[in-house]
């Protein structure tokens, strides 16, 4: 009989549409996410040896898959050269001084006048009644890809473009906003 009495509070299912996601760093792309994959958690196991087979165990060591976010670009693509001037930044294609700029906190990479490289993130998920529910906290973010924009004259229908980043990050939690 413990099956029985062993239910879930809440048999709501978590929808996918219901959603914010907010980079300290990027608000133009915040307004236009279309989409957030939140990353996977692995964590490595040990073999031990003995005698007969090796047994598994659980390691030490946790692995973060890549964040990923979709969004809209803008037709002046402030959307999209956000990300491209923080990783420029970051990478200093030119000279260090593209670095030195971020670090200073450059208005044009970080539109906060924050004076971080790195930025912290947070998914906001919402329950069936549309109330956030669910934050997911990211730290210590930074992109580490922005995938291509296609253009396309032989589109029949205009299908606006959208473009996926990707971040790594130090960390995220998961925290419970209400129940």
């Amino acid at each position: 009989m413990a099956a029985l009495t062993n239910q879930p509070k809440n048999l709501n299912f978590l929808s996918p549409l219901k959603f914010t996601f907010v980079v300290n760093k990027l608000p133009n792309v915040n307004f236009f996410v279309q989409s957030v994959l939140l990353p996977a958690v692995s964590l490595n196991a040990v073999e031990v040896p003995t005698p007969f087979v090796k047994l598994p165990q659980a390691g030490d060591h946790i692995d973060f898959t890549e964040f990923q976010i979709g969004f809209r670009v803008d037709e002046q693509m402030e959307s999209y050269r956000e990300l491209y001037h923080w990783i420029e930044a970051l990478g200093f294609p030119e000279s260090f001084d593209q670095y030195k700029e971020l670090a200073d906190g450059d208005r044009r990479v970080n539109p906060n006048g924050d004076k971080e490289i790195l930025s912290d993130g947070t998914l906001i998920i919402h329950n069936s009644n549309t109330n956030a529910n669910i934050r997911v906290k990211f730290t210590g973010l930074f992109p580490s890809t922005l995938s291509e924009l296609a253009f396309d004259l032989r589109a029949g229908d205009v299908q606006y473009i959208e473009c996926v980043a990707s971040f790594r990050y130090e960390k995220f939690e998961i925290e419970l906003i209400s129940e």
